[in-house]
């Protein structure tokens, strides 16, 4: 017998050997062409229920000849070498977790190395592609390029989330080895189709932000693999990242936006206080369903919206940030803000480099290029810098607020943390008193211990 693919899935051919009332776990039976089929990435799992009934199942074939790999071994600082053995010893199919700054991508091409077949490398950005490509070619390795505008696909190549998504069904049995960048994701159920329809034994997932819920862990360990090595900040930090203080800074909203911040919190916690008394365990996305279903809902949810807004540049964060900046006018500083629009504005006040999705790839490469050099001291981003880039020489960030949690602080604290001369990194984290971002910076405190 031999499994074959076909679109993203795994059929098996001659079926007259097997009776239609044969039911496996994972193998379906497809009455629309009379043949049993499974999704592509359980291969293996398929080829091992049909060996307990006694058949010798050949696995499809890989349309990919393995790439050219140098000879030079890359050195790994011995946690790298720690990770990447675990996902040796796992079967070679696994998800690492380590701090942003810790040589994630480092791992990845020692592992690519071990393994020397046909490699699929996937990423969230067009910006982590061009990275992923420059990283390949220091290393003396040819890649192609699924995505941004080009369709070239060779023995190593490099997808955007995106692309795979739409073309892993044309693709799927062309790599045996699966690399996803930025694994975090995946595993929520949108487009984990880009990984279900993958023939590829070997995986490797690399995140710095893994969830901390056990239905993504069950679910990423299906698809990608389990986690099986991490490491926090805190193990690496004085040693292999720079060591950081974080310095918060308490701040008052004036009179003007105090009275317009307490009228519509007040009429989000009537609505979500409500929400709460009657499903104690509801999601976000619940409580957002049901107050749409009201007038009174749909004011409680605008009252949430205006402000957070106020929180998001006020008076006081302005003064503040204007005093930081002139402090540490020598320094390389990163200014984080919770939405575009506060970059644009943060970038007109104090005439700094702001590097958002808006700008084209040319002129953010020159901006960061110019900031790497020392002749721009300042950026400001939203979530642009959250993921990919690498910013070696900062050494302040100022954070003026963010809305997605823990992982988006991990991601902003991680961009400072790849010093070389000792240096102590400093955080400023803008907040103020008496609203809805104190609570949330004591949750982003204790993820990073301080």
């Amino acid at each position: 017998m031999r499994l074959r693919f076909d679109g993203g899935t795994i059929v098996l051919d001659l079926d007259g050997l097997l009776p239609t009332s044969v039911r496996f776990d994972t193998l379906k039976w497809d009455e629309r062409v009379g043949i049993h089929r499974g999704p592509a990435f359980s291969c293996t799992t398929i080829r091992r229920e049909l060996s307990t009934l006694g058949f010798s199942v050949l696995p499809p074939a890989v349309r990919n000849d393995p790439p050219s790999l140098p000879s030079p071994k890359i050195l790994l600082r011995p946690y790298q070498t720690a990770a990447l053995s675990a996902w040796d010893i796992a079967g070679r199919r696994g998800t690492l977790v380590m701090p942003t700054g810790s040589g994630k991508t480092h791992v990845a091409m020692a592992a690519l190395r071990i393994v020397a077949c046909s490699t699929l490398i996937l990423v969230p950005t067009r910006v982590l592609l061009r990275q992923w490509l420059t990283e390949l070619e220091k290393n003396g390795l040819r890649a192609g390029i699924l995505g941004d505008g080009t369709h070239d696909i060779q023995a190593i190549t490099i997808a955007t989330f995106e692309s795979a998504y739409r073309h892993m069904a044309l693709y799927g049995d062309r790599f045996e080895f699966l690399i996803v960048d930025e694994a975090h994701h995946f595993g929520g159920g949108v487009r984990d189709e880009a990984l279900e329809m993958s023939l590829a034994p070997f995986r490797l997932g690399l995140t710095a932000t893994a969830p901390d819920n056990e239905l993504w862990q069950k679910r990423i360990g299906l698809i990608l693999g389990p986690i099986v090595f991490e490491l926090g900040m805190n193990d690496l930090r004085g040693s292999y990242l720079a060591d950081y203080e974080v310095i918060r800074v308490h701040l008052e909203l004036n009179p003007d936006e105090r009275a317009i911040y307490n009228r519509e919190i007040e009429a989000f916690r009537a609505v979500h206080d409500a929400f709460r008394g009657s499903h104690p365990r509801g999601s976000w996305q619940d409580f957002v369903f049901y107050a749409h279903r009201t007038d009174a809902g749909r004011n409680g949810l605008k009252g949430f919206q205006i402000a957070q807004k106020i929180l998001f540049f006020p008076q006081a964060k302005g003064l503040a940030l204007g005093n930081i900046l002139a402090r540490h006018k020598t320094d390389k500083v990163l200014v984080f803000t919770p939405d575009t629009a506060t970059a644009y504005e943060v970038s007109r006040r104090h005439l700094v480099m702001p590097i958002t999705a808006d700008i084209g790839r040319k002129e953010r490469e020159e901006a960061l290029d110019s900031y790497r050099l020392g002749k721009i001291a300042t950026l400001v981003s939203c979530q642009v810098l959250n993921e990919g880039f690498d910013v070696p020489s900062a050494n302040v960030a100022v954070i003026l607020g963010g809305r997605r949690g823990e992982r988006e602080h991990l991601q902003r604290v991680g961009r400072i943390l790849r010093l070389k001369d000792g240096r102590k990194a400093k955080i400023f984290e803008l907040v103020c008193n008496r609203t809805l971002e104190i609570k949330q910076a004591n949750r982003r405190g204790q993820k990073l211990d301080y």
